[in-house]
């Protein structure tokens, strides 16, 4: 029986997402909680959950204020779902790994078609730092799901789409922040301020950017837990978590996560794999001039390279270390290689 073409645009993408879920989930709970981050942050959660306080994070008694209590509110629904255990405590990663497959497949179809939708999801699913997150109680696969959001958003807009879908883009950036601090919203703000400084079109875009309504959704899903905290905790809670969890991680090594210029350069060819060896013709493409006619498909490859190389420089900067600090990086990738596999970028 062979299936229409609009049969198949329809099946292959829940095939794709239906079947990394079926390879994906029963191994959640194979392993117990062993790293510090998820251990810390599952106890963090349960704690919560235990003592009905859902204000101050608390990890076994004691003031936690290390990250936002975002990821540790799913980590609870889960353990009221699946009881407390290692797969309830991973399970908010693996659900919001393949939330951002499906903004990859349903933003890539706004941009192109449902085939290139598909390959971006596809290519995103199959890379080896992805599917480690998807097994991990961290926040980072979370935090990536909104990242994605945004600046798929935002590449929409630009293509001269809906101004809602510019609100998308703040909202979906409060809510990153809501999740880790204020690399939710540095990440994206760098990355379409490079963006369109690569495009020359920096003027324009500020003059036709809804400020008020964006600036208003930003604020509505990025502060009320830390207006909440600061009025529970006072001062002390923003010296705690922006100078000592944020600026402090970028200026001093901190719990031993240290390493020098090439760090994340190594972590992101292994944790590419097994596209490794596409990345020399990607980089090569992002960078040539007039290699298609079409320039939509430049602009897209251009604002993908943008967005992996601006994170990998951003972080290798900052003294504390570790490999899913970057792990942004990947939805931008997923971007990247289904353009150069698509269309006129063919090899």
């Amino acid at each position: 029986m062979t299936l229409s073409p609009d049969l198949r645009n329809r099946i292959y993408p829940l095939l794709l997402l239906l079947s990394w879920a079926v390879l994906t989930l029963p191994g959640l709970g194979l392993a117990p909680l062993f790293d510090y981050d998820e251990t810390v942050y599952a106890q963090t959660a349960l704690d919560m959950m235990h003592h009905g306080q859902w204000i101050v994070p608390t990890a076994n008694g004691m003031q936690f204020f290390e990250k936002p209590p975002f990821t540790y509110y799913l980590m609870d629904i889960s353990f009221k779902l699946f009881g407390e255990n290692a797969f309830a405590a991973r399970l908010p990663s693996a659900v919001f790994t393949l939330l951002t497959a499906w903004v990859l497949l349903a933003g890539g179809q706004r941009l192109k078609d449902r085939r290139f939708g598909l390959m971006a999801a596809a290519i995103f699913l199959s890379m080896l730092e992805v599917g480690l997150l998807a097994h991990a109680a961290i926040l980072d696969a979370v935090l990536n799901f909104f990242i994605a959001a945004a600046l798929i958003s935002y590449a929409l807009w630009m293509r001269g789409g809906s101004p809602r879908l510019a609100w998308a883009m703040a909202a979906a950036m409060g809510a990153a922040v809501s999740v880790k601090g204020p690399v939710g919203a540095v990440v994206p703000l760098m990355v379409m301020g490079l963006d369109r400084l690569w495009a020359g079109d920096v003027k324009g875009c500020v003059a036709r950017f809804p400020w008020w309504p964006c600036l208003g959704l930003f604020l509505l899903t990025a502060t009320p837990w830390y207006l909440l905290i600061l009025i529970e905790n006072g001062p002390g809670f923003l010296y705690q978590f922006l100078w000592v969890q944020n600026i402090g991680r970028a200026l001093h090594p901190m719990q031993g996560h240290g390493g020098n210029w090439s760090y994340y350069l190594v972590v992101f060819l292994i944790s590419s794999l097994p596209w490794i060896g596409w990345l020399p013709a990607y980089f090569r493409r992002a960078f040539a001039r007039n290699e298609t006619s079409d320039p939509d498909a430049r602009a897209l490859l251009r604002f993908s390279a943008v967005w992996v190389l601006s994170v990998i420089v951003l972080f290798s900067f900052a003294q504390t270390k570790l490999p899913h600090y970057i792990s942004c990086v990947y939805p931008a990738l997923g971007l990247g290689l289904a353009t150069l596999l698509h269309g006129e970028y063919q090899p």
